[in-house]
């Protein structure tokens, strides 16, 4: 079953991360991809979320897809260029990744990084809107099963709160919103 097949058939969709490794050796993703495979309904590749180099979560998914694993690839503005941003997309396309995770990414801080920059040429909701054109191109550039999935975060609103900025994920052509974990 696919993540959509299962957003589209199920109440409660799980997801896992796996770890993306910081060597080109691909055994370790693979054995997690196995490991999670048989319990969740996708697999999560995060885009150096650690700001350490890591293997690309697009290199990750071409090992996982063959396996029967249907990865969300995330892509994450902070890191590339509009340009650099839309190469990985077409690349997804081609290898058969079905869902992406568009977010802002956090600004990298000057003490746990030496001599990176970042990038925000783009922001998330712009290359959400974006995607969302190529899926409604006359060309099926991208078919219309592609998933384009937002973040937002917990909080605790004041009362007269509306969601402002998800409504704008969602206007982009967000199709799901991702929440990190929470522990109460």
């Amino acid at each position: 079953m696919t993540f959509i097949d299962a957003l589209n058939q199920r109440d409660f969709v799980i997801t896992a991360h796996v770890n993306l490794v910081e060597t080109p050796k691909a055994e370790s993703l693979i054995r997690q991809g196995e490991l999670l495979h048989p319990s969740v309904d996708a697999v999560q590749l995060t885009d150096n979320s650690s700001t350490k180099t890591q293997m690309s979560g697009l290199a990750a998914a071409s090992l996982l897809l063959p396996l029967g694993i249907d990865p969300i690839l995330h892509m994450t503005c902070r890191d590339r260029n509009r340009i650099a941003m839309g190469r990985d997309l077409i690349g997804a396309a081609a290898i058969g990744v079905k869902n992406v995770l568009i977010k802002r990414g956090k600004k990298i801080e000057e003490q746990n990084t030496v001599d990176v920059q970042n990038v925000f040429d783009i922001s998330a909701i712009k290359f959400m809107k974006y995607v969302q054109s190529l899926k409604q191109a006359d060309d099926d550039f991208l078919t219309q099963n592609f998933l384009i999935g937002a973040r937002a975060d917990f909080h605790t609103p004041d009362p007269d709160w509306t969601p402002t900025n998800l409504y704008r994920k969602c206007d982009a052509g967000a199709n799901f919103i991702q929440y990190p974990m929470c522990f109460e």
